[in-house]
């Protein structure tokens, strides 16, 4: 019997791609799922249109519930799954038809508790595909965590991008246990893949191209001011637990420079409190110059 797969789909007001993401999905070749729909408040006809997968599927389960964000929708499909695995969809995007069978396939040669592969771009008003990579491009190599932690910066193919993301992955239930999205945060994924990975022995990475990612020009990333996505305090917190674990914090401190100087060139200053942050993070990259210096790192 082949192990079971939770697939968790958040949305609100996802009536334009909700149907042909859930389809994507069902039609899956790897065929014993779970679908698990969190209507995350929605007061479009996507409400409707999950009832009607659920009527005409027995695989799909639905919850109705106030709106709290991707992160509070994310927590409440972990807490319904049942399956084996687990795997998160955005509503907005779609799956290849072998995706999970390719997968579970991968988690099968390797036996790593995360399996994940690559994705390629639509985008949206252009109608056109992105991908980084070929199919000569293809690779399977297994990980350990530390190893794929030092990943989150390799440009190569793209990899950088599949770092931080929930989705294009296979994930042991189990690993979830402790681990939930931050319901206060807009980069809800940046603060807590990382801490799944830690909790794996072994991590296996495909490169091809799975998961169809949408680039929206009315998304959430495209309206807000990248410091306002990419925050601080994620990296912050990164720092604070790999330091605790005694890790190699090398490539963290150097991607926490960098985030900090894109916060200074691109902080809008709005507040008292915009302009205190902004002095803190003009006084950390000043400090770090200092005392880079006199060390020589």
């Amino acid at each position: 019997m082949s192990a079971k797969i939770s697939v968790i789909i958040p949305f609100y007001n996802g009536a334009t791609h909700l149907p042909e993401c859930v389809t994507s999905v069902l039609n899956q070749t790897y065929a014993n799922l779970e679908v698990i729909l969190i209507d995350d408040g929605s007061t479009d006809a996507s409400s409707r249109q999950a009832e009607e997968f659920r009527q005409r599927d027995p695989r799909v389960r639905v919850l109705h519930k106030a709106n709290g964000g991707p992160g509070d929708s994310r927590n409440a499909g972990l807490a319904m799954a049942t399956g084996e695995y687990v795997a998160f969809v955005d509503h907005d995007d779609r799956l290849e038809p072998t995706s999970l069978a390719q997968l579970m396939a991968l988690q099968e040669r390797t036996q790593a508790e995360i399996v994940m592969a690559n994705f390629f771009f639509y985008v949206e008003g252009e109608d056109g595909f992105q991908v980084a990579f070929s199919k000569d491009d293809y690779f399977e190599q297994v990980y350990t965590p530390t190893e794929w932690l030092a990943m989150e910066y390799k440009r190569d193919f793209g990899i950088s991008e599949c770092f931080s993301v929930p989705w294009g992955k296979l994930y042991r239930r189990q690993l979830w246990d402790d681990v939930a999205f931050p319901v206060d945060q807009p980069s809800e994924d940046d603060f807590t893949t990382w801490r799944v990975y830690l909790e794996a022995d072994r991590l296996a990475f495909m490169n091809a191209g799975l998961y169809m990612y949408r680039q929206r020009p009315d998304s959430l990333s495209a309206r807000k001011n990248p410091t306002e996505i990419f925050t601080l305090a994620a990296v912050e917190k990164r720092l604070a637990t790999l330091a605790l674990l005694g890790l190699n914090l090398t490539p963290e401190l150097e991607a926490y420079r960098l985030r900090l100087l894109s916060h200074r060139d691109k902080m809008v200053l709005r507040t008292a409190k915009d302009v205190v942050t902004y002095k803190n993070v003009c006084q950390t990259l000043r400090l770090l110059e200092k005392y880079r210096s006199r060390t020589g790192n």
